[in-house]
């Protein structure tokens, strides 16, 4: 029963139907309108040309004319933007590219489902995947035609940086002709003509990456699509229709397309239409139309969005929002319209019945739908047969009619058993085996084997079988000749390309209608499993290796027995538990024995590692001390996903190793071979330590909700500008660094300053645009800019270039850090390490020379004494005592380089000590002085000796520079260096004292300035080149900084910044009483120099002691031994600090205090800022005798040691 109210809804539509088909009646005759394509005749666009031949475009009121490409008719976009066109067809990518740049534009339908766009490349260079074109040449289009290729290539990680593009056009071939590895193509055509060409190619395709755009799409204008949507929906029912039909009957539409429809110049250049080409062509169009899978036309609007998304990406062009309102949406048919109006027309209802059935007997329309809903009744015949042509399994059916008079001649020869009569002859089972035929096969069989038609498989049929077929086959005629009409077994069997295949092969024999069997009807279902015994080689192999890869596996992996789990399980589902998880939050007292009951089995090497375990039985033993909180809930949470039949899972927990750290796992089990209760048993479980990673993580959030801020705030200057060099924009740190308070101030400045006029180098920017890169980025480029106040600095940049979708120059962005400081700082670097090679040169020639010249000094003091006073020889070996002097001079500034030697330290009052120095200076010279000293000066922690050398070099530099005269000032004054001077002055925050020595002399030159305080570098014809580096140094020694500023012509001003502080030198305490005068002293003198220990003897005599020698330290400990046990101990010793190749001083020093605490020492050594002579009281020792010494200096250092007044005997 139908309602009432369904009734008159059908009534009045029948009423509104009936007046519109009579209005178009009397219209009379059809509408026509304009299609055009992308390209020439082909399969490609089947559907329009069944559409018209078939009538589907008549029967909509349509004459559709469907136009190829040429010199007067453009590509579709143009034609139907300029009104030329009605309708057209063009991929997806370029139809959203149109309607970004403004193109009033609406898609109707989507033809292909997968895009047609492949990358192609020659088999023989075996170029398989997206990775092996790194490096090569791709001819693409990077337009938004082949969006999709490109985002393949990026999604592997191979941008557009990593290959060489080359252009591709439809004129040329570039693989054929060499110019590129690799070519996007439609996969319709082109691989096809590339065979016949001799050439075979590999397919890379972007749906298998992941990239999967739509093709071939019908469109019109928005125009239209608002303005005549009845045009529009019978124009998109028609075309669809029409290739519903195409793809039913390839066979007949190819035969269409030869015949009325040339294919264009393609196939034109060969002599004859090329039907194989279509036919390959009409293959392809199917699987990327897909209609066995999707309704013919649909169009996503979610995955339609996403393409959007990404060829906006790469264009840049319009708004993502002009893609709204682009998917066209079939309106509401006539009936469903005609039932939201009809209750409005019961008053007409008698008149609507009238109206519609006049309607009826007189429209040409009517009697159009009648034909079409018959053509629909024939097409719903022949789903079964599409069911069969698309389903997922190889299906085949075959006519074993001729073998049954074969098999009934066999029974009247007697044969009784089929298999054996067989088997003892192959020949007539493959003669049988030719007499079956296959007279269907759907396309999973074709193409699976390789085949295009089921007439090409029936025919290379005995090509692919295999043994193992012919076995199948001889199993077939046992069940015919035993009356089943069923069997399944596996079989194997070569496809085409020669690849073997494995199946499972279910046989069926028809019935017909009369209940006979119909041997023209066996249907064979192969299932493929090929993957499943390939898989089942692998797990052998795997089994064999699984001992091994657990053991040695880098991750950590164990294994838990949870078998006794299941028998629990059950216990606690007799008490009445459903949810584990709740039961055991209700009894946490359950948790521990659910952990007991699934003990660890086994841990691999990995394992005891990461746990601090040394065996599997200690990692058992201890697995509670193992055991966290969150390792216990873990475990808890994974037994309640096998309660409800889940056998795997992952998470993360905290374990604590043997040794208590605390690490964070990540874990992932599975319980092995696992599918369901039967196999409850053991599980793996793989942990990664991700404590490290956890941390990362955790910053990384951290960094990214300051992102913004830090973006703002960035203490490196950002900036942007045109190719010419205006700035565009700048952030506040880099206007700071140029001297500006607000980044306007500093575009405003570099208006009126040409970019080129910021370097300090000449054509400086001339070379910044060609250090640019072929990825179009710089870095490190480093420079001397002049900044606003006329000062400069070097900055290094890091840019990039910022180009158009036609690699045309836009702008530059870049980074700027301030690397002045950086600079000044590699230079005092590489300055000390100059000084330090000096030092490691100076050290060793100062101890052999100063043994040199203690000989040559000793016997000239001794020549003096044993000399007239007033004699010519007397004057002569006074200038030999003092040029030897001078030598020693030479040999203590050479060993201001020294490594190890350190300055002598006390509190220094710096005003007199600048006085002192500055007068021994300018002594002589034109130049004078002029001091200002701060009051409340600190005193500075340096050693007075060296300071005064500072001093002295400074000012005779000055005097130096100022050949005619002119004015030394020295100032000094108190200085707080704190954090924010960390980066101008390589100096630990804390009080210092800066000193300043400037003059007005010539001035130093830029190249030179650098380079001034580098050993034996001097510009003066007369210098030694060790003044300044002696100065360096010795600040450099005191904790200070040194540098010089100056300009050619105006004068040079030195700067040092000395530490405050220092404990104050020991003034002289009161005088002693004299001792009374001792004995005559007992002396042991060891240097390993003869002529030192000769000369030594003589001095103690000299001096009234007497003195035994020794070439050693060994030596010198044992006689000290001997003297003492003879009671004839020794007053004092001197020794040498370094003996080369034996004992030197201060390891026998180390044994004479064992062997005597009270021994008196004094070290020698020519080394006398080694650091035993600068703090020789720590070692032991009671004097120091620097080298070289004479009678004088030896006589003083002996008194001193025995307590006694100079000169006394």
């Amino acid at each position: 029963m139908i309602p009432g109210h369904h009734i008159r809804h059908l009534l009045g539509g029948m009423f509104i139907g009936g007046w519109v088909l009579a209005a178009q009646a009397a219209n009379g005759g059809t509408e026509q309108v304009v299609l055009q394509l992308p390209y020439t005749h082909q399969f490609q666009f089947a559907g329009a040309y069944v559409a018209i031949e078939q009538g589907y475009f008549r029967e909509e009121g349509l004459e559709v004319v469907v136009r190829q490409t040429s010199e007067q008719h453009h590509a579709p976009l143009e034609e139907v933007g300029a009104g030329k066109a009605d309708f057209g067809i063009a991929q997806g990518p370029q139809l959203i590219a149109g309607r970004l740049e403004g193109q009033d534009i609406v898609v109707l339908a989507a033809i292909m489902q997968h895009s047609p766009q492949v990358l192609v490349t020659r088999e023989e260079h075996d170029l398989r995947n997206p990775h092996d074109l790194v490096g090569r040449r791709v001819a693409i289009d990077q337009t938004s035609l082949q969006s999709e290729v490109r985002l393949m290539l990026e999604r592997e990680g191979v941008g557009y940086d990593r290959i060489t593009v080359v252009p591709n056009t439809w004129e040329r071939n570039e693989l054929i002709d060499g110019t590129a590895d690799a070519m996007s193509v439609f996969v319709i055509d082109m691989p096809y003509a590339m065979k016949r060409a001799g050439m075979r190619v590999h397919v890379i395709r972007p749906a298998d990456y992941g990239v999967d755009f739509y093709g071939d799409c019908l469109f019109t204008s928005g125009l239209t699509a608002r303005t005549r949507p009845e045009l529009v929906a019978g124009m998109r029912r028609a075309l669809l229709r029409g290739w519903s039909h195409a793809l039913q009957h390839p066979d007949e539409t190819v035969n269409l397309i030869m015949a009325r429809y040339p294919a264009g110049v393609v196939l034109q250049q060969r002599a004859e239409p090329d039907r194989e080409a279509l036919v390959y062509e009409a293959g392809q169009m199917a699987m990327l139309i897909s209609a066995d899978l999707i309704e013919l036309g649909r169009v996503n609007p979610g995955r339609w969005s996403r393409m959007a998304e990404v060829i906006h990406g790469y264009d840049g062009t319009g708004s993502l929002d002009r893609i709204e309102g682009m998917l066209y949406v079939p309106p509401l048919d006539r009936f469903q319209r005609l039932q939201q109006i009809a209750p409005w027309l019961l008053w007409g209802l008698a008149a609507a019945v009238v109206v519609a059935v006049g309607a009826v007997l007189t429209s040409r329309r009517l009697q159009s739908l009648v034909a079409r809903r018959t053509e629909e009744l024939r097409e719903s015949e022949q789903r079964q047969r599409e069911y069969f042509d698309y389903a997922p399994a190889p299906i085949v059916i075959e006519d074993y009619t001729a073998l049954e008079p074969e098999l009934r001649r066999l029974r009247e020869a007697g044969v009784t058993d089929l298999r054996a009569h067989l088997q003892a002859r192959p020949e007539l089972l493959r003669g049988l085996h030719r007499l079956k035929r296959i007279v269907a096969a759907n396309r999973q069989t074709l193409a699976r084997n390789g085949f295009v038609t089921v007439e090409d498989m029936d025919r290379n049929l005995p090509d692919i079988m295999t043994e193992q077929g012919y076995q199948q086959f001889q199993e077939e005629l046992t069940a015919l000749w035993d009356g089943r009409d069923q069997l399944t077994l596996e079989t194997s069997y070569v496809v085409k390309g020669g690849e073997r295949l494995h199946a499972l092969l279910n046989w069926e024999v028809g019935r017909r209608p009369d209940g006979r069997r119909d041997l023209s009807n066996v249907r064979l279902v192969f299932t493929e499993i090929t993957s499943l015994r390939r898989a089942e080689l692998a797990l052998r192999a795997s089994e064999e290796r699984y001992r091994m890869l657990f053991e040695e596996a880098p991750l950590a992996v164990v294994e838990f027995d949870h078998a006794a789990l299941g028998p629990w399980f059950d216990e606690l589902r007799a008490r009445g538990v459903t949810d584990l998880a709740a039961h055991l939050a209700a009894h946490p007292e359950d948790r521990e024995p659910l952990i007991a009951r699934s003990p660890l089995v086994d841990a691999n090497q990995s394992t005891l590692r990461l746990m601090g375990a040394r065996s599997k039985a200690e990692l058992v033993a201890r697995l509670r001390d193992v055991y966290t909180e969150s390792t216990r809930q873990a475990r808890c949470d994974n037994a309640a996903r096998m309660w409800q039949g889940i056998f795997h899972g992952s998470g993360e927990f905290e374990v604590r190793r043997l040794d208590g750290e605390r690490r964070t796992l990540a874990f992932h089990w599975r319980m092995l071979g696992a599918q369901d209760r039967a196999n409850f048993g053991r599980t793996q479980t793989v942990l990664v330590d991700i404590t490290e990673k956890l941390a990362a993580e955790r910053a990384l959030r951290e960094s990214e909700t300051r992102y913004r801020e830090l973006f703002e705030q960035a203490v490196g200057g950002i900036y942007r500008s045109t190719p010419e060099g205006q700035f565009l924009t700048v952030n506040p740190a880099l206007a700071r660094m140029f001297g500006f308070v607000r980044a306007e101030e500093m575009i405003a400045w570099a208006e009126q300053h040409a970019a080129q006029s910021l370097y300090v180098k000449p054509g400086r920017r001339d070379e910044f645009r060609t250090a640019f890169g072929p990825a179009g980025q710089l870095n490190d480029f480093e420079s001397e800019v002049l900044v606003r106040d006329g000062r400069t600095i070097w900055i290094s940049e890091d840019a990039r270039e910022v180009r158009d979708a036609s690699g045309r120059l836009l702008y530059y962005e870049g980074f700027v850090a301030d690397i002045t400081a950086r600079l000044q700082l590699e230079a005092e670097m590489g300055r000390a390490s100059k000084l330090e090679a000096v030092g490691i040169l100076a050290g060793g020639i100062a101890h052999d020379f100063n043994n040199i010249l203690t000989v040559v000094l000793g016997n000239v003091t001794l020549a003096e004494a044993d000399t007239e006073a007033d004699s010519a020889i007397s004057a002569r070996l006074a200038d030999a005592r003092r040029a030897t002097l001078r030598a020693r001079d030479l040999t203590l500034q050479l060993l201001t380089f020294a490594k190890g030697g350190e300055p002598l330290k006390a509190a220094v009052e710096l005003p007199e000590l600048l006085r002192e120095s500055a007068a021994f200076a300018l002594h002589g010279a034109k130049a004078r002085a002029d001091f200002k000293i701060a009051p409340g000066l600190w005193p500075v922690n340096a050693d007075k000796g060296q300071l005064g050398q500072v001093v002295q070099n400074l000012v005779i530099n000055a005097v130096q520079a100022m050949p005619g005269g002119g004015l030394v000032v020295l100032t000094a004054d108190n200085a707080e260096v704190g954090g924010d001077d960390a980066g101008v002055l390589p100096l630990a925050p804390g009080r210092y004292v800066r000193l300043s020595v400037a003059d007005n002399g010539v001035g130093i030159a830029r190249e030179h300035l650098a380079k001034i305080f580098d050993p034996y570098f001097t510009t003066k014809t007369q210098g030694s080149g060790l003044g300044l580096a002696t100065v360096y140094s010795i600040i450099r020694k005191h904790g200070g900084y040194i540098h010089a500023e100056s300009e050619p012509g105006q004068g040079t001003v030195f700067r040092c910044w000395l530490p405050a502080g220092g404990t104050p030198a020991a003034g002289a305490g009161p005088a002693e009483p004299e001792p009374p005068a001792p004995r005559r002293a007992r002396v042991l003198f060891m240097d390993d120099e003869e002529p030192i220990r000769s000369m030594a003897t003589i001095f103690m005599d000299r001096l009234g002691f007497e003195c035994e020698t020794a070439a050693d330290g060994a030596e010198a400990l044992r006689k000290y031994r001997e003297a003492r046990e003879a009671g004839r101990a020794y007053d004092a010793v001197v020794m040498d600090l370094t003996v080369p190749g034996g004992m030197g001083g201060r390891e026998a020093m180390e044994h004479l205090r064992r062997l005597d605490p009270e021994v008196r020492v004094i070290v020698s050594s020519g080394y006398s800022r080694d650091p035993v002579m600068a703090n020789h009281r720590a070692h032991g020792f009671k004097a120091v005798l620097p080298k070289p010494y004479g009678l004088a200096e030896l006589g003083k250092s002996m008194n001193e040691v025995l307590e006694r007044p100079d000169g006394a005997a």
